[in-house]
């Protein structure tokens, strides 16, 4: 039940065409905002009675790390998710705190419905319209279109002609990495990479092969010049019985590894310096994975919301990858529900960076 409470199909199940009400109907001439660069002042959460049990615990994590500069956008489904995130949010410190009710019921799920871009005004990019499994996927596809008309000049919402999950474009100051999900999901636009381009403003790096599912899942880059990835064959080497009885049984099939060892040749080959990071492939779509994580630039330090799985020897090993590389490292556990294919990641979106 939670799968289809947190947002993922499991195969079967109604299928609900998007229907969006947009502002704009154009591409983007504006740049997503890079996934690492810049201080955070804008957050955009999803806050449901329904998925709060196993995405609150992640959440209240990260707010409470979360300098208390940056603004908190909660969205809800209705008024008795806006009151029960208002009673559950308490006892966090003081920030600038915004509630917007859509009306219906959506997932707990921020991140996936659209990307940000900066121009004059910040631009929520919406995908073209697709299929999808269950009414509350659907429904968030209204957070953007809600959040516009709430702040008009603020925030415009929009449409490209692409198909895509924001987890699907992963971007870094000039390049865009995406992989073979774009192509499957935009199967007659022979140019989608064309459309990447002209989407992004930045160059398209395409990693042929890799993972089924979204790129930060396992690759987070730092610049245009150093990418973390999450390696399964690292993982494999600090797995113990221990974990297995914590966080269930992995694969360590070589069929499994495989998609990642090409996406970290692939990322090599393209001239990023790789920083590996443990990752264990449980099952389709779900890994223990470093990746999936939030970043910033704030006050001369850059600093990583990490996922963490209360495993101390794949804890650690992450922790000492980003400290590497000079980040601060701020951990959020997600062992109550990475389980359901995604992490802090997948449950924040960042709306303003300065």
């Amino acid at each position: 039940m939670l799968y289809r409470i947190l947002g993922f199909a499991l195969g079967f199940g109604l299928v609900v065409a998007v229907a969006l009400v947009i502002g704009r109907w154009r591409n983007a001439p504006a740049r997503v905002l890079s996934e690492s660069l810049g201080q955070i002042d804008t957050v955009e959460i999803q806050y449901t009675r329904t998925s709060a049990p196993a995405t609150w615990p992640v959440l209240k994590s990260f707010l409470t790390q979360l300098d208390t500069g940056a603004e908190l956008i909660a969205v809800c489904g209705d008024e008795d998710d806006a009151a029960a995130f208002q009673k559950a949010s308490r006892g966090l410190s003081p920030r600038k705190t915004e509630i917007v009710v859509i009306g219906a019921p959506i997932t707990g799920w921020s991140k996936d419905r659209f990307l940000v871009a900066k121009k004059d005004e910040t631009e929520l990019i919406c995908p073209a319209s697709s299929v999808v499994p269950f009414a509350t996927r659907s429904n968030d596809a209204m957070v953007a279109v809600a959040l516009a008309r709430r702040w008009p000049g603020r925030f415009t919402s929009m449409q490209s002609d692409l198909v895509f999950d924001a987890g699907d474009v992963l971007c870094t100051p000039t390049k865009v990495i995406v992989d073979d999900e774009l192509p499957s999901k935009n199967p007659i636009a022979r140019d989608w990479l064309q459309r990447v381009q002209r989407l992004t403003g930045r160059t398209p790096v395409w990693l042929k092969a890799a993972p089924a599912h979204h790129i930060g899942m396992f690759a987070a880059p730092l610049d245009d010049h150093t990418v973390f990835v999450g390696d399964p064959d690292l993982g494999s080497k600090l797995w113990t019985p221990e974990a297995t009885k914590a966080l269930g049984k992995p694969d360590m099939s070589d069929a499994a590894k495989a998609p990642f060892r090409r996406a970290i040749a692939d990322l090599q080959a393209s001239g990023f310096e790789v920083i590996r990071t443990p990752l264990v492939f449980m099952e389709p779509k779900v890994y223990v994975t470093y990746t999936n994580g939030v970043f910033e630039q704030r006050g001369g330090e850059e600093t990583v919301f990490m996922p963490s799985y209360g495993v101390p020897a794949l804890d650690q090993a992450a922790e000492n990858a980003y400290r590497s590389a000079g980040l601060n490292v701020a951990p959020v556990p997600v062992r109550g529900v990475f389980r359901y294919c995604g992490t802090i990641g997948c449950l924040v979106n960042v709306l303003e960076r300065s």
